[in-house]
């Protein structure tokens, strides 16, 4: 069942990818501590199986359960963020675009529209200011 789910949704269980010892790798034990398997499972996508880096149960965890604690290491990059930069003709573009769609409003209400517009793009540049480059 499990491994049907999988291969429907792009997933890949990684527990089993590691080679650990056995008190690593079990994740329920049975009272009485006569028996002890491993019910629980983290899965990603397939896209993402070479960010998990290691996956381990922590038997000493107090976790109050019968479950012992199931932990996964990943890896995470970030990507740098390239400033967008605002040309003169894309802002005159967004600007003319406005204007055309605040002429199909009445008289009284595209005053209104417009001030709650500017407002808005006011308190917007101020908070992050664009890197504007006039060509």
């Amino acid at each position: 069942m499990l491994i049907d789910f999988c291969e429907r949704n792009g997933l890949i269980v990684t527990n089993t990818w590691f080679k650990k010892p056995k008190r690593r790798i079990y994740t329920w034990k049975a009272p009485g501590d006569w028996k002890r398997h491993q019910l629980d499972y983290i899965l990603v996508k397939h896209r993402f199986r070479n960010s998990v880096k290691d996956v381990k149960t922590l038997p000493g965890a107090d976790i109050d359960s019968d479950h012992n604690l199931l932990v996964a290491k990943f890896r995470t990059r970030v990507a740098a963020i390239n400033p967008t930069f605002v040309t003169s003709d894309n802002l005159r573009k967004k600007v003319w675009i406005l204007l055309k769609l605040l002429l199909k409003f009445p008289a009284d209400f595209q005053a209104m529209l417009l001030l709650s517009i500017l407002q808005q793009l006011w308190h917007k540049l101020r908070r992050n200011p664009p890197h504007v480059q006039f060509l």
